[in-house]
């Protein structure tokens, strides 16, 4: 996204912190060692009250969470129950309220 954008090599050269999750870096933005982080806006739903939160409304501000099963698992139709589960109107609600939207293809 960022090097689309043409604005990597600005921002990596202000990088500080690079951690294996995001909530670590959320953490070392409430407690002032860090200025600013790029994260998922998931990765901010407990912190919104402390934290000036922005949205990067950009046409390649995408996560795509794909799903496999194994060729040979015991139980192949198991992910087509959890996703039918996840699209149900209380999960979706759920999924929204933790920061994420939804866009499902079939």
């Amino acid at each position: 996204l960022l090097r689309d954008e043409g604005i990597l090599d600005a921002v990596m050269a202000n990088v500080r912190s690079q951690t294996p999750t995001a909530d670590l870096l959320v953490n070392q933005l409430r407690t002032g060692s860090l200025d600013a982080v790029v994260v998922y806006e998931a990765n901010t739903s407990q912190v919104r009250d402390t934290l000036d939160v922005l949205h990067l409304d950009l046409p390649g501000a995408r996560a795509i969470q794909p799903y496999a099963v194994g060729k040979n698992s015991a139980h192949p139709r198991l992910m087509e129950r959890l996703l039918a589960a996840i699209r149900t109107p209380e999960s979706r609600e759920r999924y929204a309220r933790a920061g994420f939207r939804w866009k499902a293809n079939p």
